[in-house]
């Protein structure tokens, strides 16, 4: 596992502290966690989404191109 060190706007260091004392997680490093892994996610699929696309835009041009 590595470690990451980071700064944290106060607003943002005061949100992830209310959603740990009110029991959303364990403590902060599984909040990050879980918001990394979300991101992540979330990403993933609009890489994949956006490749879907181009490549539909892709055959469409190529189709018009041959007509």
């Amino acid at each position: 596992m590595s470690t990451l060190t980071l700064e944290l706007p106060d607003e943002l260091a005061d949100g992830l502290e209310r959603v740990v004392k009110a029991g959303w997680f364990l403590d902060g490093n599984d909040a990050v966690r879980a918001a990394l892994r979300e991101l992540l996610a979330d990403r993933r699929f609009a890489t994949a989404e956006q490749q879907q696309l181009d490549d539909i835009d892709w055959a469409m041009k190529a189709k018009r191109q041959s007509s």
